[in-house]
């Protein structure tokens, strides 16, 4: 499970698991309440809601860091969608732990900064 895979580079490399969700709705709702420093989503979710529509809901409420992983690239349509959420990173299926951490190294500087 792509989950589980990504809770173990995070907790390997010495971060902090707050949850996992896997709808948009769920996520939307968590961060609201735990306040995460980065989220990690995949762009393609279960539901109606995509992870890049979640992203977006998310950052309008707070501005949050976000590591998106995805199997493909994105398309056109997902790339303009993506350019207006501002600064994110993606992270290419299969994951890469030190690709991983890199992202959410540069995903949290970011973020900070804003």
């Amino acid at each position: 499970m792509l989950a589980a895979g990504l809770q173990d580079i995070v907790l390997d490399a010495g971060g902090e698991v707050v949850g996992v969700f896997t709808t948009a709705l769920a996520g939307i709702g968590a961060v609201g309440v735990i306040h995460p420093d980065v989220v990690l989503m995949d762009i393609r979710l279960v539901g109606e809601m995509d992870g890049i529509d979640a992203a977006g809901i998310i950052r309008a409420r707070r501005p949050t860091a976000v590591v998106f992983i995805t199997g493909a690239p994105p398309d056109a349509d997902a790339k303009a969608r993506l350019a207006m959420l501002g600064p994110v990173e993606i992270v290419p299926k299969p994951i890469k732990p030190a690709m991983l951490c890199a992202a959410i190294l540069r995903a949290h500087t970011a973020g900070a900064a804003r």
